[in-house]
């Protein structure tokens, strides 16, 4: 084997392996649109989305500048989990999509959890929920907080508002 094709091969695993630190689990039994271009684009873009994660948050191309106000909290919520410091494990708990659930023509909502496995038992670090809209061919990723408090009522007392 010459020289040029071992860099090849080596830096085919070190950018494979890298790739798959945030790779997303789908489970055989999660219902995923029947359209398989629809369901590539949206898993391709669940992907993307937590690979930018890490990234400052307005340099997340899965999401929106319309949404990111709300999204940004979320998504720091998502920075770090899959550390498990107890273990001392970087990468210890894995993405899992638990469920996707189609809206409309355009939107799913979206279940994520981070579980790690430790001595055969599944540990629970956190579940999100967050809503895919279909842009162009891709999917871009929001809080659903807007969604949620619409029916909340305030109250003021005292010139405070609750």
């Amino acid at each position: 084997m010459n020289i040029k094709s071992l860099c090849l091969v080596s830096m085919t695993i070190v950018i494979t392996s890298y790739g798959q630190k945030n790779t997303l689990i789908v489970s055989d039994n999660i219902a995923l649109p029947r359209d398989t271009i629809v369901k590539e684009q949206l898993l391709t873009s669940l992907n993307g989305f937590l690979f930018q994660i890490t990234k400052p948050n307005k340099e997340n191309s899965f999401v929106l500048n319309s949404d990111l106000l709300e999204t940004s909290v979320l998504l720091d919520e998502m920075k770090d989990l899959g550390n498990n410091n107890k273990l001392k494990e970087d990468n210890f708990y894995k993405a899992y999509l638990t469920n996707a659930t189609q809206l409309n023509d355009t939107n799913f909502l979206i279940q994520l959890s981070y579980i790690g496995v430790n001595e055969g038992s599944p540990i629970l670090r956190a579940s999100f929920t967050l809503i895919a809209k279909k842009g162009g061919t891709q999917f871009y990723f929001y809080s659903p907080l807007k969604q949620n408090t619409t029916s909340w009522k305030g109250q003021t007392i005292n010139n405070i508002n609750i």
